[in-house]
């Protein structure tokens, strides 16, 4: 876009959770030369505070929990470091279907990853979580038979999703995400009849 229309852009971190969402907006103000206070989003942080406070006892029981997560380059390594820092799951496993470019990488550094596949081939990728020990899956419905086989939860958070219907307005990025996220991810372990 910048070469051939002269259109600036800015790349950026998938804005999960609370930090994403900070770096993303933090990177489009710079962007556009306009100041970020984050001190102004301070109802939104008590607001998500309070919410999240109100599961705790589920937080606990998913902190150090051992997760894979598939998908695409910077929006599965955003959520892994989420998942890893902002809720305390073990990311035993993260598969991505696509090469790192330098900022991916430099993200993923940041993380704690077991293992690291960079594949296309979904019977890889399902040899990769059979060999590995964990719990919960986030990834599309491409993982869905493997996580049916092994029984365990499927949160599914990349596409394609091909197995359930989005009708409302409940997004898993930016600040509301953080609370969205979070209650789909211990619903969807309830659900499978998992403990928290």
């Amino acid at each position: 876009m910048e070469e051939s229309f002269e259109i600036p852009y800015v790349m950026v971190p998938y804005p999960f959770g609370w930090r994403g969402s900070m770096e993303f907006f933090q990177k489009v103000c710079d962007a556009l030369k306009i100041s970020f206070k984050e001190e102004l989003l301070s109802e939104e942080r008590e607001k998500v505070r309070r919410r999240l406070q109100e599961v705790y006892k589920y937080l606990q029981g998913i902190y150090g929990l051992p997760v894979a997560v598939v998908g695409k380059g910077m929006k599965a390594i955003s959520l892994c470091r989420f998942l890893s820092e902002e809720l305390g799951f073990d990311i035993e496993l993260l598969c991505l279907s696509d090469n790192l470019s330098g900022e991916e990488g430099d993200i993923l550094r940041e993380i704690d990853v077991d293992e690291l596949i960079i594949s296309k081939d979904q019977f890889e990728i399902e040899d990769a979580i059979r060999s590995r020990k964990v719990h919960l899956v986030f990834g599309s419905t491409m993982e869905k038979k493997i996580c049916v086989d092994l029984g365990i939860p499927l949160v599914r958070v990349s596409y394609p999703v091909l197995d359930e219907i989005s009708i409302t307005d409940r997004p898993y990025a930016g600040i509301e995400g953080v609370l969205n996220l979070t209650e789909a991810i211990i619903n969807c372990i309830i659900s499978q009849g998992g403990q928290v």
